[in-house]
């Protein structure tokens, strides 16, 4: 976003709180503040840290014209924040939401979901990641809120679809790839990691000329897997010289970046049949049930 702002003006300053230091985000116009916040997911929405985001806020020598808020729980106490101890007055906020505390994907009893509502109700416009995953949201909201709030949410919530840079885009066909299924996802219960061992187990008992690639897992977990680790580049690389990428169930209903990695790098995909998939790989894509 940073990257092609710059290109259309340059009249934009970016003041943005992370957990660490980004060197991607290493632009003459961008300032980074670390915060330290908790990385398991119920936490990090339950967690603010008033007297650090009013440091950083530093209204008297900054000027916020617009936030962009990535996690939607912060959203309402950072508007108030701002509203309430500057001059600044009420500022814009727009948005992206990519994981939301619903009964699908939470192994809890308690979540931040309403929270996560009340985030969304705040910004005029917020992206997701695919029609399918915002059906989602709102079934799992439908009995709480009512029909004039339920339409405002459905109007702020807008598929806004992953895309990919044409300089990434690879044009080398690779026809001898190597017999490797990749698996480029964490291996979570939730991105269905169980199955898909449970079925390359079953294929491995039929037959063993293959490998299976899966970067994110620490060690092999089986004599047929590899766990190689490359830089971005190296990883590219390593798709196009594979078989084949499994993108399996995503029960949050969202698109899988592993995926245009994989068709963008040239390595065939074989995705879950359901319509978060199709929305993006259309007949690109192989499907299974």
């Amino acid at each position: 976003i940073i990257t092609y702002l710059n290109e259309i003006r340059n009249d934009l300053y970016f003041h943005i709180p992370l957990t660490g230091y980004c060197k991607a985000l290493d632009f003459p116009n961008v300032a980074q503040y670390p915060i330290d916040l908790p990385s398991y997911p119920n936490a990090m929405r339950g967690h603010f840290d008033y007297n650090l985001w009013k440091n950083i806020i530093d209204w008297k020598n900054k000027d916020i014209d617009l936030i962009y808020s990535h996690l939607p729980e912060h959203t309402p106490q950072v508007v108030n924040l701002i509203a309430n101890t500057t001059d600044i007055g009420v500022v814009p906020v727009i948005g992206y939401t990519h994981w939301s505390e619903i009964k699908e994907i939470t192994n809890y009893d308690k979540t931040y979901l309403l929270n996560n509502i009340n985030g969304l109700l705040e910004m005029d416009y917020c992206g997701i990641n695919t029609e399918a995953q915002k059906k989602l949201l709102l079934d799992n909201v439908k009995d709480i809120y009512s029909d004039k709030t339920l339409n405002k949410l459905d109007e702020i919530l807008t598929p806004t679809y992953l895309g990919v840079e044409k300089f990434n885009i690879t044009e080398r066909i690779n026809k001898k790839s190597e017999k490797i299924i990749v698996f480029n996802h964490r291996t979570q219960a939730y991105k269905d990691f169980p199955f898909f061992m449970k079925t390359m187990d079953k294929l491995y008992s039929k037959r063993q000329d293959f490998k299976v690639w899966i970067p994110l897992l620490e060690k092999p977990n089986r004599e047929y897997v590899i766990t190689d680790k490359f830089d971005k580049k190296g990883y590219y690389k390593k798709l196009n010289d594979s078989r084949v990428c499994f993108c399996p169930k995503q029960k949050y209903g969202g698109w899988s970046v592993s995926g245009t990695d994989s068709l963008m790098s040239g390595c065939p995909v074989i995705f879950y049949n359901d319509s978060y998939y199709k929305e993006l790989a259309g007949e690109s894509g192989l499907y299974y049930d």
